[in-house]
Parts: structure tokens; sequence; C-alpha cells
């Protein structure tokens, strides 16, 4: 090869790699704000956005899963909410399951626009289309008939558009007419998926039935919303923060501890304790077992626990002290870990001078 040739491959060689930086350094990041895993009727929930660029096609999708009376009419109202940006040649979609007739009504200022229809085999969906602007939005409305014979009511709402307006902003809405439920928010950027958040909507302060539908259960949760029991329609019951009283020998303590205590107890094989697990355990949960313990009394017991991807849970009807754990040298090998692979990874000055030696020895050849 010639020296002028390989001067050349040279030179194309630092041009990729100066245009691989520049592309990777504009990938969009989308995150959610510190959401409980649990929230009530009416809180807020909100969506930061940082490095979106105009003209990518943003997609955010609301999908509520809730128990409803057969034949009878359930509403899921999303209001105050708040689009920093417009999704230009965009559309809005509104989607029912096991329904029998569906109503939508939108309101933002002066404008006002409703709509009902009957559901096709218990489905139902209607896309508005057009450019969706920037404001607050006063309310979205879904008011549905169930089916007969079911009692396992979905709803969705989809916004998509090409984005435009501020890079860095904050979309928050407040979930209101549904006493318990889940609610599931799924953000898509140029088609990736950036989100997934699970939100689950339990009345604090007049517990009900929720989780399962038709499940007929009630559910407690501690003031931190960080822990829940559920059991039978008998249940009474508090799960209130409270001190460790023992080391838990060869387990490690996640977190903090909770007292479970019952006015009236559950029957006999209902109840379930679930704690809802810290994201930095959460994302690295296959490193370590995850487990309840419970204190009696007198020693901590290891109790058999189901891991979910948000939530750990186990059955008990026993009031004492609960905790989130793991076993002890598991528990500190993955602290030791992030620290190793998390700096060389995502240090810029790292970053920086590996890219400076491989240009140097391209050049050096």
């Amino acid at each position: 090869m010639t020296d002028f040739k390989k001067t050349v491959c040279q030179y194309m060689t630092v041009i990729c790699i100066l245009l691989l930086i520049i592309l990777t350094g504009s990938v969009s990041a989308v995150t959610i704000t510190e959401n409980p895993a649990f929230i009530e009727p009416g809180d807020e929930i909100a969506i930061t956005i940082s490095d979106l660029q105009d003209g990518r096609d943003f997609s955010m999708n609301i999908e509520g899963h809730f128990s409803a009376e057969d034949s009878d009419w359930t509403t899921f109202i999303i209001h105050d909410l708040r689009m920093p940006f417009s999704l230009e040649d965009g559309s809005m979609e509104i989607r029912t399951e096991n329904t029998d007739i569906t109503r939508l009504s939108i309101q933002r200022s002066e404008l006002s626009i409703s709509l009902a229809n009957r559901s096709l085999n218990g489905h139902y969906s209607n896309i508005q289309k057009g450019n969706i602007t920037a404001g607050i939005y006063d309310y979205i409305s879904m008011s549905a008939k169930m089916l007969s014979g079911h009692s396992d009511l979905r709803i969705g709402i989809t916004v998509s558009g090409k984005k435009k307006g501020p890079d860095n902003s904050r979309i928050s809405f407040r979930a209101d007419g549904i006493a318990s439920g889940m609610i599931e928010i799924t953000v898509l950027v140029n088609g990736a998926e950036e989100l997934r958040k699970e939100i689950e909507i339990i009345n604090q302060k007049n517990p009900v039935f929720t989780g399962i539908p038709g499940d007929m259960r009630i559910t407690v949760v501690s003031e931190d919303m960080k822990t829940s029991y559920s059991a039978d329609r008998g249940l009474k019951a508090t799960i209130r923060p409270a001190e460790s009283t023992d080391e838990p020998g060869d387990l490690t303590l996640i977190g903090r501890c909770y007292a479970l205590h019952f006015d009236n107890p559950p029957r006999s094989g209902s109840g379930q304790i679930s704690f809802r697990l810290p994201d930095e355990i959460r994302e690295n949960q296959e490193k370590y077992s995850l487990l309840i313990a419970h204190h009696d009394g007198e020693d901590w017991i290891s109790l058999p626990s189901m891991v979910s991807d948000r939530n750990i849970s186990a059955n008990t009807e026993n009031e004492g002290i609960y905790a989130l754990a793991a076993y002890q040298t598991e528990i500190t090998a993955y602290r030791a870990e992030p620290a190793q692979t998390h700096a060389g990874r995502d240090n810029p000055v790292f970053s920086f001078t590996l890219i400076l030696i491989i240009i140097i020895i391209i050049f050096r050849r």
C-alpha cells in the first residue's frame, strides 16, 4: 500500500470514529421520575425527557387494567395532561377491551370533543389524526360499559407523532376515576422502547378490593408505599416502618423493616406480604437470592418468596417484623461490582483517553 493510500485510510478511520461518537451522543434518553409502585387516585405521574431532538418519532401509551362490575359503567380520567411539546403529523388512539359501549370526552380550554360507540366483539378502537399541540389538556375521559359476563376492563390511549419543541421537558398527568387497578406507561422513540413502567392504583385512606380481577381482596399499604399486605375481604390491618431488633445472621437486610399488625386477622392461607424492589436491586436481581425475612420475636426466619420484575412477595398470616433481605455474601459482591464496571463504561475522561490512544496507534502504523 502506498503512503498516500495509507494516509487516506487513516483519515477515513478517524472520521468514522468521530461520526460514531457524534451519533452515539445524540441518542435520546427517556426516564421516569421517582414514582412509587403504588399511587392513590388523583396522584400525579410524571415522565422526564432529556435530549429528545426535533423530528424524532415519539409515542406514549397509557394502558389501564381494572376490575369492574358486570354490565356496569366505569370511567378512567386522565386530567391536567401537560404536553411540553407538539406532535406533528400525529394521532391519538383510544382502545377498550371487554366493553359493550365506549364513551370518549376530551376537554382543552374551550375545545370539547365527545364520542360514543358500541364495541365489536368486546373490542373498541378510535383513531383521531392530526397535530397534537403543546399545552394543558383539562381532561381525557374514557367511560365504558362492561360486556356481560366480563369483569376485566382494559382501557388504552396512545399519542404519537414527530416531536417539535424543547429537547428537555416533563410530561405529567393525574390518573383518576378508578379506585384500584394497574397502569402501564410505555414510551417509544424512533420505534425503540425507552420506558416501560407499571404503577398500581390503591386507595390508601380507604382500602378497597384490588389485585387480580375477580380476586376480591383488600390491600393495605405502608405510608411510604414501599410494602403492602393483602388478604381476603375480612382483613383489618396496618403495616408501618419499624426498627430491627436483632442481626439476621447470614442475611443482609435491604432498606427498612416493617411491622405488620392485625385488628382482624386474615383467614388461613389468604395473606400475602409484598415489597417493592429498589431500582438498583431490581436491575441486578439475577446476581443473588432475594427473600422476605420475618422476625417472630426471637429469630429471623427466611420465607419462601416469589420474585417478579418489580416486586417480591411471600405468603404469611403472622404478625411481626418483616424486611427485604439477601444472603450476605451475595449482596456484598453486588455492591462492590457497579463501581468497577460503571466507571470504565460511563466515565467521559476514560472514553476520550481510549479514543485518543486508538487514533495515535492508527497514525503510527
